[in-house]
């Protein structure tokens, strides 16, 4: 069980939920991290620590009112697991832009199944199609 394996390699007693809901804050963090060096004149000083203005900055935190704290601790220390979480979720995150919904699904299938096909979209194969 990878539960058992986590604690055993680092020493701890933590349970399932606990670990989720590490991974989750951490993840959460790491897209407060992206969203603040994807801002505009954001610079970056080592690695880890973005740069922006203090007037930035403090309307950052203003907008964001919840996320204070992080935004203050990224300012002064940079994001220290920055490299591995760009490895473990880079810039994947799903966001529901594309999202579809089954029936609309089908019809791009249909669609692309009739194209490869060389077929008008509606049309099966082996059926001549009719006209309207």
């Amino acid at each position: 069980m990878l539960v058992a394996e986590l604690n055993t390699m680092h020493k701890r007693k933590l349970r399932k939920d606990q670990y989720k809901s590490k991974f989750a804050r951490l993840m959460h963090d790491y897209d407060l991290y992206k969203h603040i060096r994807s801002l505009s004149g954001a610079g970056i000083e080592s690695d880890t620590t973005p740069t922006l203005d203090d007037d930035v900055w403090e309307r950052l935190m203003a907008s964001k009112p919840q996320a204070k704290s992080k935004i203050k601790e990224i300012k002064k220390a940079g994001f220290v697991h920055a490299a591995v979480w760009c490895l473990i979720a880079g810039d994947t995150r799903a966001n529901g832009k594309d999202a579809r919904t089954v029936p609309e699904l089908v019809v791009e299938l249909d669609a692309a199944d009739a194209q490869d096909a060389g077929e008008s979209p509606g049309e099966s194969p082996g059926r001549a199609s009719t006209p309207k």
